[in-house]
């Protein structure tokens, strides 16, 4: 991990802790309402798993219930603190490897992650009530968990809004597909950012082809002229949309980074087990002037099939051309 996304993360967690700690005890002693109906320690803890990771989701999930327990005294020692540890935990490691390492769309990411804290909380629950001797039955267990259907349907409306309003906001970079990044890849994308070039094959450790074309054109060089050069490849280029991705992708590239990435592109490689990852998402690459969807997106926008895609990326470009001349 590069040492800015380091320091991002620990101030990203440090702020969020921090609130998980204020939440709590605002609404229940400004507005009276009980943590266990409103879940506010259950909203930061999502957006550090979502926006930094599994590690800090994980390390989120037990170090807030556990400070604002000492602080606050809320959750009480026993047996609510092991519960909401253990439930939070989940929260964030679960919730931050599906999205933000795995790439899942943010609401099947979060209803999962919320699926199996909600398990760990009613099992630890159980757990501590046999230990402390009390009696402990289904609906015992179901009703500390139902209790708390109130701040599940918020943490469903915010959550998702929240982490992607701030990845707008803040161009968040998105990691998906397990990408991790090596000193090359670095340079890589500094050599992109500063307009050297706008396409980069990196195998082996080392740079072994560069073009600064636009658009699709110098994948389509490579492929015409050396296609072996793309296979098991890492690829970083200045925009990859779906047209890119298919024709990357029937290369044989292993790994795929986009400076700009369309979500059209994000969802293909997704689906192909590619590793990803992009400075910024948007919703679709534009043409030229800015006044619609790019041709060639356009040409693939219903195409999943590599060299079919190869075929008609082909031919658009020459009508493109014709038009042109």
């Amino acid at each position: 991990m590069r040492q800015k996304d380091k320091v991002r993360n620990i101030t990203t967690v440090g702020l969020l802790i921090a609130t998980g700690l204020i939440l709590p005890y605002v609404t229940a002693h400004a507005f009276g309402i009980p943590g266990t109906i409103l879940l506010p320690m259950h909203f930061p803890v999502f957006l550090m798993g979502m926006l930094c990771g599994p590690f800090w989701g994980l390390l989120g999930g037990v170090v807030t219930p556990v400070l604002s327990s000492v602080l606050t005294g809320m959750p009480a020692l026993y047996p609510m603190l092991p519960v909401m540890v253990g439930e939070l935990a989940v929260y964030g490691f679960v919730g931050g490897l599906l999205y933000r390492l795995k790439g899942m769309k943010i609401y099947p990411a979060f209803l999962i992650s919320m699926f199996a804290g909600r398990v760990v909380h009613g099992v630890i629950f159980a757990i501590a009530m046999l230990a402390g001797g009390k009696a402990i039955t289904f609906a015992s267990v179901f009703a500390s968990n139902i209790e708390g259907l109130p701040g599940t349907v918020l943490l469903l409306i915010l959550i998702p809004a929240i982490v992607k309003g701030l990845e707008k906001l803040l161009h968040w970079e998105y990691t998906g597909g397990r990408y991790k990044e090596s000193e090359i890849e670095a340079r890589a994308k500094e050599m992109i950012a500063s307009g050297k070039c706008s396409f980069i094959i990196i195998k082996d450790e080392r740079i072994v082809y560069k073009d600064s074309g636009n658009g699709v054109k110098p994948i389509i060089k490579v492929i015409d002229e050396n296609r072996e050069l793309l296979k098991d490849a890492v690829i970083v280029d200045k925009i990859i949309g779906k047209a890119a991705a298919l024709l990357l992708d029937l290369g044989g590239a292993k790994k795929v980074y986009g400076a700009l990435m369309s979500k059209a592109a994000k969802e293909y490689l997704s689906g192909k087990r590619i590793e990803f990852g992009c400075g910024r998402c948007i919703q679709v690459i534009n043409n030229r002037k800015g006044d619609g969807i790019c041709p060639l997106e356009r040409a693939v926008n219903d195409i999943d099939d590599p060299a079919e895609a190869y075929d008609k990326l082909k031919e658009t470009i020459a009508d493109l051309m014709r038009q042109a001349g």
